[in-house]
């Protein structure tokens, strides 16, 4: 499967790691940057060890007119030509998120919740989207994501720090646990 290349001679802000971390704020102005530009009509949002063809990123932006939010397949568990639609917030199993890649049409665009800043934002802007018109996991959309999970605990005390007020934040929020 062809790869999207890294560069697509794309010019974000550039949002330098501080002490002060929110990923949901500088995803953001991020996000309120790209909505300046006319010409941007869809948000890809992916993890940086997200793979996804170009062909997947298509599919997903044909889908994300028909669906609040969309995102790959990552597993091999629907079937191409057909989706997996949720449209109420809750949980799902591990592999059916669409949290770690989505797209979004401009008409959809929700921020990220500021209060998360560092871990779960993006699965609560997933059940954020459920309850406004539905996610769809696409089966004609593939994507790998190789080191899913695998932010180890235990070793940089800001960020531990941020993760477990990030779940309880989401807890507050949603009256369930983090998905992860």
């Amino acid at each position: 499967a062809k790869q999207l290349p890294e560069n697509r001679n794309l010019k974000p802000p550039v949002m330098v790691r501080t002490h002060g971390i929110n990923i949901a704020r500088w995803h953001n102005e991020g996000m309120a940057y790209a909505w300046d530009l006319p010409e941007v009509t869809h948000a890809l949002w992916l993890e940086s060890d997200v793979r996804i063809t170009e062909h997947s990123v298509d599919v997903l932006a044909r889908r994300s007119e028909q669906y609040s939010l969309v995102g790959p397949d990552f597993y091999d568990r629907v079937p191409p030509g057909t989706y997996q639609l949720r449209t109420q917030p809750g949980p799902c199993d591990v592999h059916d998120r669409i949290a770690q890649c989505s797209m979004v049409a401009r008409r959809n665009y929700l921020p990220m919740d500021e209060g998360f800043a560092w871990w779960l934002e993006a699965e609560d802007l997933e059940w954020r989207h459920r309850a406004l018109g539905g996610a769809a996991v696409i089966g004609s959309a593939k994507a790998t994501h190789p080191f899913s999970g695998s932010t180890p605990l235990g070793n940089d005390p800001i960020r531990d720090a941020a993760i477990e007020q990030g779940r309880r934040y989401f807890k507050e929020k949603w009256g369930y646990n983090a998905p992860i």
